[in-house]
């Protein structure tokens, strides 16, 4: 029995030696199918053990024990909710950031204030918008809406696009360098890259096109609409949509306009709906020159100078061939219609003032407005003429009748005469026939 005692605690006391010199010892890998895999060992703490799924990071469930994460890690990517992840992290589903989202150091997105409801993302955008008073922005883009502290309810988009604008409420600037100048302006709408550049204190425009409105410092209530539209002119109240891109930018005709409205410029043909059947019973004759300019004549005396009669110089209508003709099919699309007229090229050898010439100096049209005026100058004339006629008739009338109130009165004196020459005759041979008859008797 003692011996039985005896070799139980040999036993024992080896069991224990060779724990002791277990835990002592470093952890020790085995291979099992081509993975390497840790015996849990106690290294001057406890013994760490978990179980999880391959390639998934580690989680501590307790102070000895992991677990499998959601962040899975393959080929040297992260993805997190994601077993394919294709970059170095791989997100699917949401993120959820602070205020500031910061790249390379530099902030790209923020919301300033969570109660002032902006939004900035770009490297700089909404720099310096003031946290409680600037309310309501989006910027986006570098530097878009940069220098924005107080003003609200703005939307730039395009890197530098309003970005010089600190106190402006309700503008929309979209494109690169859109509303470049602008400062403390409100309710523009600018879209296009470098629109309105050069604008620092307009409002109320809405400018749209690549440079439209470009040199222009100050006008405000505008509308301009298309590429270089009203690249070098100045004003405001304008209402301008046409394209000027052949032009580099640089083929404006103005210098300056002010409630002007242009549309189009070295467009070939222009269709306006709603005036053609349209009656104005009360309205002016509406012109147009060689540059597009429409407008009305002006008739008033306080619109003219050096006015002077008509006098002869309308006596070379005379001269005028009026003519039929059909317009040639290539310039006129509708119904061959028989047309009477002129010829501005033969009107133009007798009154080239009576024609309205193109860009390139050639007879264009006939100005068919003046020749009311100057036919009414011929009528005056020839009614005149015919007054002249008519008073020299009445006093050639007033001559006759006078010559023969004369003749009348000669031929009465004349017949007097003879009735008394007749009346003695009668007399004589009556007296002088009884001494007839006495005779005979004898």
């Amino acid at each position: 029995m003692r011996r039985i005692s005896v070799i139980l605690a040999v036993l024992l006391s080896t069991l224990l030696l060779v724990f002791v010199c277990s835990a002592q010892q470093t952890p020790v890998a085995k291979r099992t199918n081509s993975q390497q895999e840790v015996s849990p060992t106690m290294v001057n703490g406890p013994i760490v053990g978990g179980d999880g799924v391959k390639n998934y990071l580690a989680i501590w469930v307790t102070p000895a024990y992991l677990m499998s994460s959601v962040v899975y890690q393959s080929s040297g990517n992260i993805g997190i909710g994601t077993t394919s992840p294709v970059t170095k992290l791989d997100v699917n589903g949401g993120i959820n950031t602070a205020a500031t989202y910061q790249i390379g150091g530099s902030s790209v997105v923020s919301i300033g204030s969570a109660s002032d409801f902006n939004t900035f993302f770009g490297t700089g955008a909404g720099f310096n918008n003031v946290t409680g008073q600037g309310l309501n922005n989006a910027f986006v883009g570098t530097d878009a809406g940069k220098r924005n502290t107080t003003g609200s309810r703005n939307t730039y988009l395009g890197s530098w696009a309003g970005p010089n604008n600190s106190t402006g409420w309700y503008n929309t600037m979209l494109g690169f360098l859109a509303g470049l100048s602008y400062t403390s302006s409100n309710e523009n709408t600018v879209v296009g890259a470098l629109a309105s550049y050069s604008n620092t204190s307009g409002t109320r425009n809405v400018l749209i096109g690549y440079k439209a409105d470009y040199n222009d410092p100050s006008g405000s209530n505008n509308v301009i609409i298309g590429d270089c539209a009203f690249w070098g002119n100045t004003g405001s109240n304008n209402v301008v949509i046409y394209s000027d891109r052949q032009a580099n930018c640089e083929g404006d005709q103005y210098s300056s306009l002010n409630d002007t409205i242009q549309i189009g410029a070295g467009q070939t043909a222009a269709y306006i709906a709603g005036i053609y059947g349209a009656t104005a019973s009360s309205g002016l004759a509406v012109y147009v020159n060689s540059d597009g300019k429409l407008g009305t004549s002006a008739s008033s005396l306080r619109f003219k100078e050096q006015v002077r009669d008509m006098g002869d110089s309308t006596s070379g209508l005379l001269k005028l061939r009026p003519v039929t003709f059909f317009y040639k099919p290539e310039y006129d699309k509708g119904p061959r219609t028989l047309q009477y007229g002129l010829i501005a090229e033969e009107v133009a050898k007798v009154y080239p003032e009576l024609v309205a010439y193109d860009k390139d100096g050639q007879p264009y049209s006939v100005r068919y407005q003046y020749l009311t005026t100057m036919l009414l100058n011929e009528l005056q004339k020839e009614h005149r003429m015919v007054e002249e006629l008519k008073a020299d008739l009445q006093v050639q009338q007033v001559e006759l009748e006078q010559q023969n109130e004369r003749l009348q009165d000669r031929l009465t004196r004349v017949e007097m005469l003879l009735q008394s020459q007749v009346n003695s005759a009668i007399t004589q041979t009556a007296s002088a026939a009884p001494l007839q008859s006495e005779g005979t008797q004898k």
